[in-house]
């Protein structure tokens, strides 16, 4: 591509270099001075504007390289998620819980997992859970995965109190039942000119700071994390119109992802 783009520059180089010498022998009767002074410009132009479009175009193309090898390598995985139909998820996921909000309920209310693996309700944040909590510990599963931060960007006024709300619920946890191993889920994208009818907080841009402070109370916890995310991104047909929730085909790549990323943590 490189070696394309250069050659195209060259070719708009001899071009225009061809047009300052027609320019300077139809001005063949002007002093010298002025012949010379014109093709040191013409010159000079040139060479500042083929190293400046080669420079921008190259850049403007490794940049979307990168764009497109992220997107593809997500599509890759999503794909070879959804190939795992035969997972029988209620078995799979029998000695673990899901909790969340309503993105979360809704993987009872499609019938993938039974009622006592998810507890999740309509609006949850981070500090609504001491119920459920209460619930949790009574289950004692082998494995939670925590999903929030759709509801939070409402609650929290800065990302630094979601964070710190995070840690202290991650702390809880191990400390009541300490052999559970605890998943934290990535905070879902949505689609910012649909989801701003919600509430104006919830954006990409918000989410993203969200993301990256649940990746650092799983990582200084020494928890797993799990980057449902990028099943999302491209993908904006998973999406319901509000541009928030998703569709009953998305929890299916989820739950098979989920079971592909920790099958290979333990090879």
């Amino acid at each position: 591509m490189k070696k394309i783009v250069r050659m195209f520059i060259s070719g708009v180089s001899i071009i225009a270099l061809l047009a300052v010498m027609a320019v300077g022998l139809y001005n063949k009767n002007s002093a010298v001075s002025y012949k010379d002074e014109s093709d040191k410009k013409g010159q000079v132009y040139l060479a500042s504007l083929e190293n400046k479009d080669v420079a921008a175009i190259e850049q403007e193309i490794d940049s979307k390289k990168d764009a497109l090898k992220q997107y593809d390598e997500a599509d890759k995985k999503a794909v070879s998620a959804a190939k795992n139909s035969n997972i029988d998820f209620k078995s799979y996921y029998s000695n673990s819980v899901f909790m969340g909000d309503s993105i979360t309920e809704s993987i009872k209310e499609y019938k993938y997992l039974n009622d006592i693996n998810v507890l999740a309700k309509k609006g949850q944040t981070l500090i609504q859970l001491e119920k459920s909590l209460n619930e949790l510990y009574g289950i004692k599963p082998q494995k939670v995965f925590l999903l929030y931060g759709m509801n939070d960007v409402q609650l929290f006024k800065t990302c630094d109190e979601f964070k710190k709300k995070y840690y202290e619920v991650v702390k809880e946890v191990k400390k009541n039942i300490p052999k559970t191993q605890i998943y934290i889920l990535s905070p879902l994208s949505v689609i910012d000119s649909k989801a701003v009818a919600t509430d104006k907080a919830v954006n990409n841009k918000n989410l993203d700071q969200y993301r990256s402070a649940a990746v650092e109370v799983a990582k200084n916890e020494g928890v797993n994390y799990i980057d449902i995310n990028k099943l999302t991104m491209g993908k904006d047909s998973m999406h319901e119109p509000d541009g928030i929730h998703f569709k009953y085909d998305f929890y299916k790549v989820m739950l098979n992802y989920i079971h592909d990323e920790m099958e290979n943590n333990k090879k």
